[in-house]
């Protein structure tokens, strides 16, 4: 059996022992002192009996992968150390999840993970090698939709670079994959207009945009296998959904409340609310602001602005301010003098500051506990006979706030390069993807009633006339811009 846990690493640089013993178990051992220390609390590990030597292998791959500090071996046989990328503890959770299932798969199937890669194999036999036995595996589970095609691809990626790692270090002769190289375009909007050079600088010069060389295998689900079905946690909330949801006992609590108007009314990500400082909050009675600036920590440690309505400003600060909030943030403080000092945790908690929302403990919210709000009032609607909220998800919340601020926009006669831009600005996307052309199809399609479109309203009303000016604002520096374009010419 292969176990998954978290446990506290050290993972510091420059290494050596003290010359000192401590007494453990009975025994004296000698202490390690780190030039660079740092202490991982929740590092995750994979431990078997069955398959020790794997999980080995497994355990320093995710060790190298958090530092970054790789020690490769050439082709002359000689060590060298190389600075890669380092990955967060939350990515390094998702590799070891993924590695679990693949050593599981291989322990069930009697398969070694090291067979056949030291020797020379066809293009027969490779089929036959433990990875290709799992991506056979990993496509039947992608079919009978027990997973989606992305987390099957996901499950196939950390498989690769595993032995990838395991190649580059010197633990085998050979790699199975092959790589090649494809082309991925990415077209044009039709309806693309002149504010667009502001997010795609090519667009200037050219109408096309120049097709990216990407790196792939053949570790990989193929694509006809790719449900053409938009996933559900990228599709916006009905009136119906959100008047069942908050209309459930267990969304009373303000609290809660807050979080799922964080995702509808300011599109924050779950991880991002989690985030949210609490200096940030401020009193909007003391400003004549109907919108507030707040800047938070996304996806990839981005910084980003996001605008939050007068109303919501108001409560967020009632928060704040309450009694209950204020009788456990003297936990918070206990609990960051007790994480070590060079520990993960602790520098997660300066980098991102004193947070809005904590629990009983003084502890700052878990992401789950944020996303769980949509799963937890589903109970008590099916208990009534109603399944309405089966199958949203709270990132809905956000694909909600995305849609109706488009269609909003779209009501105020901004142009398309416009909206393209603030929305990847207020949603912290670095390019026009699928899903934000997602969010504009539907958003081109949507008919309120009467209810939606007050509460569409209500939420947007404020943001407007900031919106307005700033179209303003960027039409000038484009027209300003295309002047000095002529005049150079």
């Amino acid at each position: 059996m292969i176990l998954k846990k978290a446990i506290e690493l050290e993972v510091g640089a420059l290494g050596s022992f003290n010359g000192e013993t401590e007494e453990l178990n009975g025994e004296h051992l000698r202490v390690i002192k780190y030039q660079a220390p740092e202490v991982v609390l929740k590092f995750p590990v994979l431990h078997s009996t069955s398959m020790m030597s794997e999980c080995l292998d497994a355990n320093l791959f995710l060790q190298q992968k958090y530092t970054g500090r790789v020690n490769y071996k050439d082709i002359e046989d000689k060590n060298r150390d190389s600075d890669g990328e380092t990955v967060q503890v939350v990515t390094l959770d998702k590799i070891a999840a993924s590695l679990k299932a693949y050593f599981t798969f291989c322990e069930e199937e009697s398969l070694d993970i090291y067979d056949g890669l030291l020797n020379t194999f066809s293009a027969d036999q490779k089929l036959w090698l433990p990875p290709y036995r799992f991506k056979s595996h990993v496509i039947d589970r992608v079919k009978s939709r027990e997973i989606e095609f992305s987390t099957g691809n996901l499950l196939l990626l950390h498989v690769k670079q595993f032995y990838e790692w395991m190649y580059k270090t010197g633990r085998i002769d050979k790699i199975p994959f092959d790589y090649k190289y494809v082309s991925v375009s990415k077209g044009k909007d039709k309806d693309d207009d002149e504010l667009d050079f502001l997010f795609a600088p090519d667009a200037v010069i050219s109408a096309y945009k120049k097709p990216l060389l990407v790196q792939t295998t053949d570790l990989r689900v193929p694509k006809k296998h790719k449900s053409d079905k938009v996933k559900r946690d990228n599709q916006p909330w009905s009136l119906a959904e959100m008047t069942a949801f908050f209309g459930t006992q267990y969304m009373q609590l303000e609290t809660r409340r807050l979080w799922a108007d964080l995702g509808f009314q300011v599109g924050l990500r779950a991880k991002e609310i989690t985030r949210l400082p609490d200096e940030q909050i401020v009193d909007p009675e003391l400003s004549d602001k109907s919108v507030f600036d707040v800047e938070i920590i996304g996806k990839n440690d981005k910084r980003r602005t996001v605008l939050v309505p007068k109303k919501l400003m108001s409560r967020l600060f009632a928060h704040k301010n309450s009694a209950k909030r204020l009788k456990h943030m003297p936990k918070y403080k206990s609990y960051l003098e007790s994480l070590p000092e060079h520990s993960d945790a602790l520098a997660y908690e300066q980098t991102h500051g004193k947070p809005l929302f904590i629990n009983q403990r003084g502890v700052r919210i878990s992401e789950r506990s944020v996303i769980n709000i949509v799963s937890k009032s589903r109970p008590e609607l099916r208990k009534k006979g109603n399944l309405i909220l089966d199958e949203p998800h709270f990132h809905g919340s956000r694909s909600t706030y995305a849609t109706r601020l488009i269609k909003a926009m779209f009501a105020m006669g901004m142009p398309l390069g416009f909206i393209k831009w603030k929305v990847m600005e207020l949603l912290g996307h670095n390019s026009w993807d699928t899903t934000l052309q997602h969010y504009v199809n539907v958003a081109r399609g949507i008919t309120y009633d009467e209810k939606l479109d007050l509460w569409v309203s209500e939420i947007y009303k404020d943001v407007e006339e900031r919106l307005t000016r700033e179209k303003q604002e960027l039409s000038q520096e484009v027209e300003a811009s295309v002047r000095e374009l002529g005049s150079e010419d």
